[in-house]
Formats: structure tokens, sequence, C-alpha cells
């Protein structure tokens, strides 16, 4: 909109008068602290849920050998598992988030786990997933589309072409 780059500026420069340069990396520790193992969640949970779908799949028993590295797994099947994966790992680091996003609005200070202690305590340990459900649903409709092309681009080999 018109005077959007005013607002920028404006803003740019209370955070700079109030915190200096660091007030732009408000939150980031707690950031990283929920971004990694929420992608670490995410994909172990892919992993070891497309195996046991191959595994039932083909009959396989969960002490078989064959782990279903290198099977193919069709496109419903991965968005379908995508989307649980993300799903999943959302819920589970959702109150690293809820960490972060205080943080950034000078809620809270101090380490991440004093945080959600205190949450816990003066909120009840349910604040913890606060907003669970809009997460939840930004979250699984991306790591479904994530999952989906990142095993058709695994068929297709366009990697190893280039």
């Amino acid at each position: 909109g018109r005077g959007g780059g005013k607002v920028v500026v404006r803003e740019v420069t209370n955070v700079l008068r109030k915190d200096g340069v660091k007030g732009f990396y408000k939150g980031l520790g707690a950031s990283l602290a929920g971004i990694v193992p929420c992608i670490a969640i995410q994909l172990s949970t892919y992993e070891a849920s497309k195996t046991a779908y191959l595994n039932v799949l083909h009959g396989r028993r969960g002490d078989d050998e064959r782990s279903g590295e290198g099977e193919k797994i069709g496109l419903a099947a991965s968005t379908v598992l995508g989307a649980f994966a993300g799903g999943f790992s959302k819920l589970v680091t959702l109150p690293l988030d809820l960490c972060k996003k205080r943080m950034q609005m000078d809620m809270a200070r101090g380490p991440i786990f004093k945080t959600l202690y205190t949450v816990a305590r003066k909120e009840g340990v349910l604040a913890l997933w606060r907003g669970a459900v809009p997460a939840i649903f930004k979250t699984v409709p991306a790591t479904a589309i994530t999952f989906g092309v990142y095993e058709l681009v695994k068929q297709l080999d366009v990697v190893s072409s280039l």
C-alpha cells in the first residue's frame, strides 16, 4: 500500500533505537532450537512411516531385513505420509514455536526451558499447544507437497542426469 515504505523505515529505526542491531535477532536461538528438531522429526517420521507402508504393502513383517530403501512409492502415498510427518512434527515442536514468538514479541527472556516452564506454570500445560490447529493446517499441505515432489524427483532421476 501507499506509505508502506515509511512504516518499514519507522519500525527499523524504532528497533535500532530500542535494542540496536541485536533487536533484529530476537528469538533466533529459539527459532533454531525449534526448526532443527522439527525437520529432524519430520524426516525421520516420513522415512519410518514410508518403510512401514512399504512393509504392509509387500506383506513383510517388522523384523524383515529388507527396509524398503530404494523402493518406489506412489505420489498419493508420499503426499499422505508427508502430511502425517509434517503434522506430527509440528505438534511435537509447537511449544518451541511458542517460545520463539514470545521472545520475538518481548514477552519472554532467558533460556527456552525457563519460558516453557513459566508458560506451563502460569497458563497451564495445554497453553504450550495453543494455536495447534491452525499451525497444523498450515504445515500439513506444505509437507504433503514437499514429500510428494521429493519422491517424484527421485523417481524421475533428475539429479543424476545433471
